[in-house]
């Protein structure tokens, strides 16, 4: 039985399926669409979706999309409480509980947001998404709350045995957060060599060789994805950035980075932050001076701790 068929059924027939189903639709093609105050608009006017552990699913995500981990908490809590079988509101879960744990540098949320990822993966063992989250959690966490390098290998050898290239994905998540840049490397570029990695696993391997400056790498990466969806916005962050870092086009890098701003934010995209300090190498490089002291204003006005548009503006000659 399906999410909406289980919330229909819970509140007894009061609300009519197709209902339902049409909000739900709404809210998701606002989700797409970046427009994630109107999705909580959309589903907390629909008493059926407001109520439906699928439509609690996406006001959930909708939350964590605006930074109200608090919000997104309840309503992932909600949902679980619904559709305790269902694996991926289990995740999200898990999510919201790692926001709000890292914000308030919580412990005991912490300890949840490992409890989650495995209620994900014991309720469906296939749900690589919920490995390579819970990997992640092993890889970060202290061991305080249950962080731990052999059960990081353990998820690593289960997601490999799943599909072999986030097998691949997951190795070089783990080599890269055990600084071993050149075999995470060649992970990357076994996903991009398959023939047939989906998009994400290209973004994930541009976002690699973007942070570590390999540019035939991310044009490797870019192709990978422009293969597959040649108008997908994340394709202008990751052209402007191999753009300022060959110095090959300023004017089409400053057009792809400032593009890429007005494109809907989302969590799985490359942030502004980063796109305003590629957009701040970009000026700096030409000798735009003030252009550059802006966009790395911009940078701290997002991340007040972030020490490269620090050390950038202390470079321009501006504290």
């Amino acid at each position: 039985m399906g999410l909406c068929a289980v919330a229909a059924e819970s509140l007894g027939g009061q609300i009519r399926g197709g209902d339902v189903t049409a909000a739900l639709d709404q809210a998701r093609s606002q989700f797409a669409a970046g427009r994630y105050a109107d999705v909580i608009h959309t589903l907390n006017a629909d008493a059926g979706s407001a109520s439906n552990a699928d439509g609690l699913l996406w006001l959930g995500r909708a939350h964590l999309e605006l930074g109200d981990y608090a919000s997104a908490i309840r309503a992932l809590e909600r949902a679980v409480a619904l559709s305790p079988n269902e694996s991926e509101v289990h995740r999200w879960l898990g999510r919201a509980y790692g926001e709000e744990a890292d914000r308030t540098r919580s412990l005991s949320l912490a300890g949840r947001v490992r409890v989650q990822f495995e209620e994900a993966i014991r309720v469906d063992a296939a749900n690589i998404a919920a490995h390579r989250d819970l990997l992640q959690f092993h890889l970060e966490a202290p061991w305080v709350v249950g962080g731990s390098d052999r059960r990081a290998r353990h998820e690593i050898e289960a997601i490999a045995a799943l599909d072999p290239n986030a097998g691949h994905l997951a190795r070089a998540a783990y080599l890269k957060e055990h600084h071993d840049v050149a075999r995470a490397s060649l992970e990357y570029q076994a996903v991009l060599d398959s023939g047939r990695p989906s998009i994400d696993d290209a973004y994930e391997a541009a976002e690699f060789y973007e942070q570590v400056g390999d540019t035939s790498g991310l044009r490797a990466a870019i192709d990978a994805a422009s293969a597959i969806n040649a108008t997908d916005p994340g394709l202008l962050f990751y052209k402007g950035a191999l753009d300022v870092m060959t110095h090959s086009d300023p004017a089409n890098a400053e057009s792809s980075l400032t593009a890429y701003l007005a494109a809907p934010s989302r969590r799985d995209r490359p942030t502004a932050v980063r796109t305003h300090e590629w957009l701040g190498r970009l000026y700096e490089f030409n000798g735009s001076r003030a252009k550059a002291i802006a966009e790395y204003a911009k940078v701290l006005a997002l991340s007040p701790g972030r020490k490269s548009a620090k050390d950038a503006l202390q470079r321009l000659g501006r504290n």
